[in-house]
């Protein structure tokens, strides 16, 4: 997926020349030009000056590749920047647009051209990709570490539905669901369930708490305006639970509704004041400064094919979810339970 050999060979460097002009091993140009490896920023860069070309010329691919787009939300268009993730015969493409800001490395390609559900990318970055679907903020730590190596981590969001989806089609390799949702007969038996975290869900009010808002009896009050997930997210199941509970409808409450499409989405819009009351994460009210008022214990789980798991990005994954450095972050986040992080579950 780059052009190392061929501006190599147009110069007629040996790849022991071309390592000792970039200052890295031939046996690491070797792994570059057969696609074994990725670069990384200062390798990129280096090999470029050494062969007097950008990097955008270095990392270039003559022939336009083939991908499935994966967005049901925002059209595929040409010239549209987008992060390709790839592995055996699959190749996925997703629209920067789409990736949240906490999590957003440079693009690896642009779109050139548009087929149904199919595009024609060109890939200029060859950097090794792992997408991460869900709607935990903590992802979006998970693939900050990730991309502090040779690899690249995104982080996308998905509603567990969407993400359980994805993963049965065969189209993610690592999917983040609520425990609410894992049910056993839920968990295909090919997947490994890796602990990311536990946290608390409850009801996320502005700091202070100034409407005085207690519980699940508070959304039969009028004056409240009330954020909710979208369908197939783990927030909406828990509201439709605390509706019920509180002897409220949704004809009642759908005037004062306001959809949000992330945890993030909910705590921010409490936070602005655009709604009074929300369900939601404890580490989303961390991070727009809301009140929690708990309502029940949850854990987040990664699910990835068992036959995937020694793939290189998922094997990095798996050690970094181990390692000190990630549990003292993820627990320095927000209010996370980082206990069992990386233990395999279920």
């Amino acid at each position: 997926m780059n052009r190392v050999r061929e501006l190599r060979l147009q110069r007629a460097l040996a790849q022991a020349e071309l390592g000792r002009r970039a200052g890295i091993s031939r046996q690491a140009i070797n792994a570059i030009e057969q696609g074994k490896t990725g670069t990384n920023v200062q390798t990129a860069l280096s090999l470029a000056r050494a062969l007097s070309v950008s990097v955008e010329d270095l990392f270039a691919t003559e022939a336009w590749q083939r991908a499935t787009w994966l967005d049901g939300e925002i059209a595929p268009a040409a010239g549209m920047r987008v992060a390709v993730e790839r592995w055996q015969n699959t190749q996925v493409a997703k629209p920067l647009e789409a990736c949240p800001p906490e999590s957003s490395p440079a693009a690896h390609g642009v779109v050139r051209q548009v087929a149904g559900d199919e595009v024609q990318v060109e890939v200029w970055q060859s950097r090794p990709a792992l997408f991460l679907y869900g709607c935990d903020p903590s992802l979006g730590l998970l693939a900050s570490h990730l991309s502090r190596g040779s690899r690249e981590g995104w982080w996308w969001h998905a509603t567990n539905a969407q993400a359980l989806a994805l993963l049965r089609a065969e189209q993610a390799r690592v999917v983040a669901l609520h425990h609410g949702v894992l049910e056993a007969r839920a968990v295909d038996r090919s997947c490994l369930r890796i602990r990311l975290v536990g946290w608390q869900s409850g009801w996320l009010v502005a700091p202070g708490n100034p409407k005085q808002i207690a519980g699940a009896a508070d959304l039969l009050r009028p004056d409240l305006r009330i954020g909710v997930r979208e369908e197939g997210a783990e927030g909406r199941r828990l509201l439709d639970q605390q509706l019920a509970a509180s002897g409220a409808t949704w004809q009642a409450l759908n005037s004062r509704a306001v959809v949000g499409r992330s945890q993030l989405a909910v705590a921010r819009m409490v936070a602005q004041g655009q709604v009074d009351m929300a369900i939601g994460h404890a580490g989303a009210a961390a991070a727009w400064n809301c009140d929690l008022i708990p309502i029940r214990d949850e854990v987040t789980d990664l699910l990835l094919p068992k036959h995937m798991a020694d793939q290189p990005e998922i094997a990095a994954m798996l050690t970094i979810l181990t390692g000190y450095q990630f549990r003292r972050d993820l627990a320095g986040s927000g209010p996370y339970d980082t206990a069992r992080t990386g233990d395999q579950v279920g």
